[in-house]
C-alpha cells in the first residue's frame, strides 16, 4: 500500500475474452476425453474394474 509501484496492471476486455476461450477449451478437453475413451469400454466390465 505504501511502496513504490512496482509495475502496473491494466485489465481488458480482450484479456477476460481470451481467459473464458482457454478455460472453455481446457474444460471440454478434460471431459472430452475421458468420456470418449469410456465410451468405448463394455458397461459390465468398466464395473468390474
Amino acid at each position: 500500500p505504501d511502496g513504490e509501484q512496482l509495475f502496473s496492471v491494466q485489465f481488458s476486455p480482450e484479456l477476460y475474452g481470451g481467459a473464458v476461450v482457454v478455460a472453455l477449451v481446457f474444460g471440454l478437453l478434460a471431459g472430452t476425453v475421458p468420456a470418449r475413451r469410456a465410451a468405448g469400454l463394455d458397461p459390465a466390465q468398466a464395473i468390474r474394474t
